[in-house]
């Protein structure tokens, strides 16, 4: 999706025809075994089938570095094929304790670029150099995780990542972000809103965030938002409910007693219709405003299987099923309530 490979002319949804062309893979044989493991479908590409593509594909080159101990790092030197045609897909292994490059020299075609590790100190100023070299990026991941449950609890190794320069508006072309795991970064650039061709942006386990910028009713492509562990965030700012193309919102902490300007409030769902599987919502304020219950209009939620509601502070107090009388789900719609909030 984010190479922009899944548009299709008869407006089938993107998620859709992915699965139509995985299908395909799959009925000729093009991956060797695949299991699933409840949600999960993990697949294994047949090496002869990885060796035929990339053959085929010279643009499209993956490197793999299993550590990067220097400061800098030159693509155009690696080979000589690289020096003629340039990387668009970059993965580094990063040794664990080594640092992100301060510059990644013949990076101006890059597409993609994944990086790897259990804990890497990775600066502002690497990041900017990033920025202002590789325009065309499509997909960024800096998780730097070699496993997502290293995003959670104190034992995980998250990425010392304490900031994410202004420069990142310059990627226009960005459609996957994901900063999972960087547990002292504290605050995002109001210029993160300027990629608006966003649709995925994967904050979880970003403990220390305090605060999502102000300006995400910004981000109208946006389909997929992962606030899992981000326990800092004390309020939502009131532009998520702009964000119509939200399929998957993890996490969302709504006000419910009055419609709040700057805050997002429980009625600020009315516009999420395309929301899919389950959202977890953390109410606070004094009580449910019946008025805001109604504005939620769950009705019109047809793909949302569950809700599962964390009472906070003195609405906690409210009786569980007079509050799920205020929202009026439909029958298909499973609200839980849950005493616990990551």
């Amino acid at each position: 999706m984010a190479q922009g490979y899944l548009y299709s002319s008869d407006n089938l949804e993107m998620e859709l025809k992915g699965e139509e062309y995985f299908k395909c893979l799959e009925a000729h044989s093009c991956f060797q075994y695949c299991t699933r493991d409840g949600g999960m479908l993990t697949c294994k590409m047949h090496s002869l089938v990885h060796d035929c593509v990339q053959s085929l594909s010279p643009y499209d080159l993956m490197m793999r570095f299993e550590s990067v101990k220097q400061l800098t790092l030159n693509l155009s030197s690696w080979t000589e094929e690289v020096k003629v045609v340039g990387t668009h897909h970059l993965v580094m292994m990063i040794a664990q304790g080594a640092g992100f490059p301060m510059d990644i020299s013949g990076a101006e075609k890059l597409r993609t670029l994944v990086a790897v590790t259990q804990g890497c100190l990775i600066t502002s100023q690497a990041l900017s150099n990033l920025f202002k070299q590789s325009k065309h990026l499509r997909l960024l991941d800096l998780s730097l995780t070699s496993g997502w449950h290293n995003c959670f609890g104190p034992s995980g190794q998250g990425n010392i990542l304490d900031e994410i320069p202004v420069e990142i508006c310059g990627l226009i072309n960005l459609r996957y972000l994901s900063l999972a795991g960087s547990k002292v970064l504290k605050i995002l650039p109001e210029t993160l809103c300027d990629l608006h061709n966003l649709q995925s942006l994967d904050l979880t386990g970003c403990s220390s965030l305090r605060k999502l910028p102000d300006g995400m009713g910004k981000l109208m492509n946006l389909r997929y938002f992962y606030t899992w562990c981000c326990s800092s965030i004390t309020s939502y700012p009131k532009g998520i409910s702009c964000l119509t193309s939200l399929r998957e919102l993890t996490n969302v902490i709504a006000r419910a007693d009055h419609n709040d300007s700057k805050e997002f409030t429980l009625g600020d769902f009315e516009r999420l219709n395309n929301l899919c599987g389950h959202v977890r919502v953390k109410l606070v304020g004094n009580a449910v405003d019946a008025d805001e219950a109604i504005r939620a209009n769950l009705g019109n939620k047809k793909d949302l299987d569950r809700i599962r509601i964390n009472l906070d502070g003195d609405i906690g107090k409210e009786s569980q099923d007079v509050i799920k009388k205020a929202l009026n789900p439909p029958s298909d719609l499973n609200i839980e309530f849950v005493g616990w909030w990551f």
